[in-house]
């Protein structure tokens, strides 16, 4: 793939241009180079490193010294993965683990970044004027060997599904190289610009492309890659630069007249543009006369890394017909196969145009991806085929076309729609620019975003849309935006699109005190673009209120579209909606009418209630209105390495928010599931992941600062105890008919499931020590076991179930369970032998808390009956009741401590009680608009946070003053 000779051959050539940010070019050439080559191998030997054949992670961003390893790395014979982070450190662990290394290069400057990591320097080299390190971390894994064929790995762009490792051999990435020369005619005169991140194996190709060839790379600061008017003086102004392969959407942050006037002029320098990554911008206007070559080209990671490329000319763009083109190397080989049904199509008896999903394949260019094996994908003689997630059309020139993304045909309220026509009839529209439709399957809703050209009137660009659809495609928004986020790989980003629109439209200030009737009617603007008003304006016609809805242009579909929207909005069922909607005898004034009678759960500001002559001591704030009920425990997790308190919840809308807990409660991520939410989150902490249990039988591990879904497993019974995290076991249990206890490893594949008494679990599984684990059921068995194989060390069966968390008390060695029918027991851990039982008069719910005193240790718990109880037991373990104070409506949550002396208690009416157990008081209270079953959780002695039922999270601020007067 790359010959040593070069650097002799090519020795006083200047091979790297670095434009700094302070607008400084660093020029480095081949000997140079090979320099700082040697002194990377020079490492891996004197380590004896190679021996293991273990991956190198690389933390670098585009510089010099970033060439200098991964050359070295790939002259010693070791593979490689570059990490998508640039300066940022803090995300390393969950992508080291995944590709199975301790080892990383990363410059000196961001080594104070991995601070809260245990980690040696092994090494440290002047590599082309940067200071680097290579460190090995102190992790709770093994280095994974890599199969001696592979020369790096890369992490995909997650465009065709979830993120994969792609494992790529040489020979998969050689014939892009041998291609690409002969068809762009790459020799020592080009200059090409790197402008792929290094996680993206497009970055390989140029690199590998340039020196083979004697060519010169040139490498930007981040700052001036993400400024496009910079980055255009520094490519054509200052380097004359001859090739560059981007993604269209990067290509597309210049404006039309600089891609004409400057780019595509006659004189420019540029020889050879290759889009891909993406569709081609049929709407590009490539000149008459042009001495840019322009090339489309295709290709999915997993064959690693082009597959299909065009040469595009001004007639087959002026038509808006460019294909993908024709096989980059003779092993490619090409699928089509049914969209429906995944069978295979026969190319030669169905007639043109063939319409169908694209599989590429080859027998010798073959990556490993994900877990697969080596023997059975790289030592099998037949062609391996990977779905590109694409539907092209084959048409009768024998080349395929570019259609759609598979997931962009979508059905929304049982009718087939596709995003990319959406998109299309969008973009004919001369007041838009660009347009990208998004489908949210959860609330089966279509978001059109688009950015504008000119200065058109968003409502008149809305108007104009609305009435270029048909009514059962229509999207439900149109959303102008200032320009489209792009990915690491300089993609349009569809999460970060989607995430951000969710974040503006959840906040609680949006919805508090919205009238139901001027909703209805904003929603009948954004469907059917005319304003729900009586007298008319002469540039907009308005609604008729004593027409039907069908009378003004509505459909079945839109009145779907309503009320899905409404019940989105509102907390009440407006179940006689659908029916005034569709009757034609029915006036919008009427259903109007009727909506102000509808009673909802309106969000108001919590009441604030003072007890006898006392100050209040307690203030809730509402953060966010979550949909549906919130029963779920709010989690608290702490990030040593951003120094950040978040707190995530989970709810029955499916939702599942994370907020920064300490500053302004803004969302860092959120994520919505399939179905109900009633579990709390667990954290791997090395990871910053989050465990949830969902009402689907899936447990899901999803990136805290991002909401993505890292992996799931189906249990098959609905989730709703908390998971437990016990070194590298998961242990947690479900409401299956079959198994309902399991452990699986930090990746999420099972290691472990059994069946433990007759019905699921409910109370989540408790640490006894870093080999054992205790868990009761609902139908009251009781049992500690083995976290490693989950051998059940003794078993207890009480008469009723378990609904509440049991407690663990290390130092004496016993576990607290509360049976429903009012008894609590305590056993020892270590043999099951029931020291004490004490009941009480009502069914428990709540999870029992410990108070420390210097004799005696104080239980307290809620109960049905409205009590709080407080019992006492000394080291005797003589138990007793100490006292019991009357709430206002029963207790589901556990109490929880806000410091020695206080005791924070909510009762189901939603009042939210600050107890003093000294003198047995209320001596605070707060009530909420809902009923409460989740048990607060303290971030500080000033602030908790609590989940309702009217679906709001709280924020319960504390003044400790007042509470203790």
């Amino acid at each position: 793939m790359l010959d040593a000779v070069v650097f002799d051959r090519y020795s006083n050539r200047n091979v790297i241009f670095y434009h700094s940010n302070d607008s400084r070019i660093i020029n480095f050439n081949y000997s140079q180079l090979w320099q700082a080559i040697e002194s990377v191998k020079t490492a891996i030997r004197d380590l004896k490193l190679s021996e293991h054949y273990c991956c190198f992670a690389v933390s670098l961003e585009h510089s010099p010294a970033l060439i200098a390893v991964v050359v070295g790395l790939y002259f010693t014979k070791q593979p490689f993965c570059c990490l998508n982070i640039g300066c940022n450190i803090k995300n390393i662990t969950p992508l080291l683990k995944r590709i199975g290394t301790r080892y990383m290069f990363c410059n000196a400057n961001n080594v104070t970044g991995i601070e809260n990591y245990s980690f040696d320097i092994i090494f440290e080299l002047n590599l082309l004027g940067e200071h680097i390190c290579l460190i090995k971390l102190s992790a709770d894994w093994d280095n994974v060997t890599v199969c001696n064929k592979i020369a790096y790995c890369v992490l995909s762009s997650g465009s065709t599904g979830q993120s994969k490792l792609v494992q790529v051999p040489a020979n998969c990435i050689k014939p892009n190289l041998d291609q690409l020369e002969k068809i762009c005619t790459i020799s020592q005169q080009d200059r090409i610009f790197i402008v792929s991140p290094p996680s993206f194996d497009p970055f390989i190709v140029d690199i590998f492309l340039a020196l083979r060839n004697g060519a010169s790379v040139i490498l930007v600061a981040n700052e001036i890659r993400l400024d496009p008017d910079r980055l255009l003086r520094v490519l054509f102004d200052r380097s004359s630069v001859t090739f560059m392969q981007i993604t269209p959407s990067l290509f597309r942050r210049w404006n039309e007249r600089t891609i004409q006037e400057v780019i595509f002029q006659k004189e420019t320098s540029l020889r050879n543009l290759i889009l891909g990554g993406e569709p081609f911008p049929t709407d590009l206007h490539v000149p008459v006369g042009t001495s840019t070559n322009v090339y489309n080209i295709y290709g999915i990671t997993e064959i690693s890394c082009w597959a299909l490329i065009e040469k595009v000319n001004a007639e087959n763009v002026a038509s808006k017909q460019v294909s993908l083109g024709s096989p980059l190397d003779q092993t490619i080989v090409l699928q089509l196969r049914d969209i429906d049904s995944n069978e295979v199509l026969d190319l030669h008896q169905t007639p043109f145009p063939i319409r169908g999903q694209l599989f590429v394949g080859s027998r010798t260019r073959k990556c490993l991806v994900n877990g697969e094996l080596a023997k059975e994908i790289l030592l099998s003689e037949g062609v391996c085929y990977r779905d590109t997630g694409d539907v092209v059309e084959l048409r009768s020139d024998e080349k395929f076309y570019y259609s759609e993304r598979c997931d962009q045909v979508i059905k929304r309220f049982g009718v087939r729609a596709s995003l990319a026509h959406l998109e299309l009839i969008c973009d004919r529209n001369q007041s838009i620019s660009k347009s990208f439709a998004v489908f949210d399957a959860f609330h089966q809703r279509i978001f059109l975003f688009y950015t504008a050209c000119g200065e058109t009137d968003g409502k008149d660009i809305e108007m104009q849309l609305r009435a270029a659809f048909r009514s059962d495609e229509t999207p439900d928004e149109f959303i102008a935006v200032n320009s489209f986020p792009l990915s690491a790989h300089g993609k349009i980003d569809k999460k970060a699109l989607l995430n951000h629109h969710r974040i503006n439209n959840w906040a609680v200030s949006t919805s508090v005190n919205l009238d139901i009737g001027q909703f209805f009617t904003d929603q009948m603007n954004k469907l059917l673009g005319i304003p729900f008003e009586e007298k008319c304006q002469p540039k907009r016609r308005k609604l008729d209120s004593d027409l039907s809805f069908f009378d003004i242009g509505g459909t079945s579909i839109q009145a779907v579209q309503l009320i899905t929207s409404m019940q989105e909005q509102f907390t009440a069922p407006i179940s006689n909606l659908i029916n005034l909607l569709l009757d034609k005898t029915v006036s919008l004034r009427q259903i109007y009418s009727y909506l102000q009678t509808v009673k909802l759960s309106n969000i108001s500001e919590p009441s604030c209630e003072k007890l006898k002559a006392m100050d209040n001591g307690l203030c809730a704030k509402a953060c966010f209105n979550m949909n549906r009920c919130i029963d779920a425990t709010p989690s608290v997790f702490y990030s040593k390495i951003r120094d950040k308190t978040v707190l995530a919840v989970g709810s029955h809308s499916h939702k599942v928010i994370v907020i920064d807990a300490n500053q302004d409660n803004s969302m860092v991520s959120q994520l919505e599931l399939p179905n109900r939410v009633e579990s709390s989150v667990t954290f791997l902490s090395n990871q910053e992941f989050g465990l949830i249990g969902c009402y689907d039988g899936f447990l899901y591990c999803f990136d805290l600062w991002n909401g993505e879904v890292r992996w799931k497993f189906n249990s098959n019974g609905m989730i709703k105890c908390k998971a437990l995290v016990i070194g590298c076991s998961i242990i947690f249990g479900n409401y299956s008919n079959e198994q309902n206890l399991f452990a699986l490893n930090l990746s999420g594949s099972l290691v472990w499931n059994l069946r433990l008494g007759t019905k699921g679990i409910l109370s989540s599984p408790i640490s006894l020590n870093n080999q054992l684990a205790f868990v009761a059921t609902l139908d009251g068995t009781c049992s500690c076991f083995r976290v490693d194989d989950g051998a059940e060390m003794w078993t207890k069966k009480l008469q009723s179930a378990i609904f509440a968390n049991s407690v663990f008390l290390s130092d004496e060695q016993i576990i607290l369970v509360a049976e429903v029918q009012g008894s609590l027991h305590c056993f020892s851990s270590q043999s099951g032998i029931e020291f004490w039982r004490i009941s009480t008069v009502g069914n428990i719910f709540s999870t029992p808390l410990i108070q420390r005193c210097l004799d005696s240790n104080k239980v307290l718990l809620g109960c049905h009956d409205e009590h709080l109880y407080c019992f006492e037991y000394n080291s005797k373990r003589v138990v007793a009741l100490k006292w019991k104070l009357k709430l206002q409506s029963p207790i589901y949550a556990g109490p929880v401590a806000l410091d020695n002396e206080y005791v924070i208690a909510c009762s189901t009416s939603g009042y939210i009680n600050a107890i003093s157990t000294n003198t047995v008081q209320t001596n605070s209270v707060v009530k909420l608009n809902g009923e409460i079953f989740s048990t607060p959780v303290v971030v500080n002695s000033k602030t908790l946070f609590v989940g309702c039922r009217d679906n709001i999270l709280y924020k319960i601020f504390v003044d400790q003053k007042m509470v203790s007067e």
